[in-house]
């Protein structure tokens, strides 16, 4: 894995860095960003013939890194969690933009600011938001506090931020504020809560892909996974012989593809888990 995954999940193991080739027997492996996390890998596998897997990734460039490049390839595995005409994110300038309208205008008026995001992923690039698009310091829950320092020591640039209970946490949280919380923890319970403790009205939204599916509150199409022009898009640079299509709508992806003249079809749960039997 690469370092930054390494570090940000405390597992010891064997890191690589982007770029850099490895030996795997008889397989040449090299690691390349996927553009969804940080630390998050692509891999490129080389054996006369190649093999292009994409893991969880996106294309589009955003506040902290830029997004994967194809692997061009002659059978490539590819994630399919958004993997329907319908799953169409905005441009990432124009969702910061309209994030940060909401959050200042709240903010303005005196409001509580809660955003759910994942600890490990979108919790960073929120943290970043939040200072670069609303010029303010968010106070973050421990479970972010955590990843976001793993992030900071692998050399990725947050901004600041502080826990609630910190000295300079309890100063913010003085006036209006803006707080990062992993998705699970927003609910009315917790915003009456807040609101009791601090007097000020309480806003809340969340950033996710699934904004206007699976939601019911505000809710901001900030994913860190392609949509279906991305995958699309993808499939098509690295004009492989094959695809399999993995995870969310990976049926109906492997549909779409076969209607653009591509080999794919949807990969199942199968017991081999050596790469030699794979391939």
């Amino acid at each position: 894995m690469t370092p930054e995954t390494a570090r940000i999940s405390g597992i010891k193991a064997e890191t690589v860095k982007y770029g850099q080739k490895i030996r795997y027997g008889e397989y040449e492996i090299t690691l390349l960003s996927a553009g969804h996390i940080a630390g998050s890998a692509q891999f490129d596998i080389q054996n006369g013939m190649s093999l292009g897997y994409t893991g969880d990734f996106k294309t589009q460039d955003c506040i902290l890194f830029k997004g994967a490049e194809p692997i061009h390839c002659d059978e490539l595995v590819i994630e399919a969690t958004f993997g329907k005409p319908e799953f169409s994110f905005p441009s990432r300038e124009d969702l910061y933009e309209e994030m940060g309208n909401w959050v200042k205008l709240n903010h303005s008026k005196g409001r509580i600011i809660l955003l759910g995001g994942y600890a490990t992923g979108k919790a960073q690039e929120l943290t970043k938001f939040v200072n670069e698009y609303c010029s303010l310091t968010p106070l973050v829950h421990p479970k972010i506090k955590k990843v976001n320092d793993a992030c900071v020591e692998m050399g990725v640039n947050l901004g600041e931020y502080f826990e609630f209970s910190s000295r300079e946490g309890r100063e913010i949280a003085r006036d209006a504020f803006v707080a990062l919380l992993p998705p699970s923890m927003i609910s009315f319970t917790a915003m009456d809560a807040m609101r009791l403790q601090y007097g000020r009205e309480v806003v809340s939204a969340s950033a996710t892909g699934w904004a206007g599916v699976f939601t019911r509150s505000k809710a901001f199409p900030l994913s860190d996974h392609a949509d279906y022009g991305q995958l699309l898009n993808y499939v098509k640079q690295a004009e492989p012989k094959k695809v399999y299509t993995v995870h969310g709508f990976k049926k109906e992806f492997a549909r779409s593809l076969r209607r653009e003249g591509f080999d794919a079809r949807p990969l199942e749960k199968s017991k081999k888990s050596d790469l030699a039997s794979f391939l």
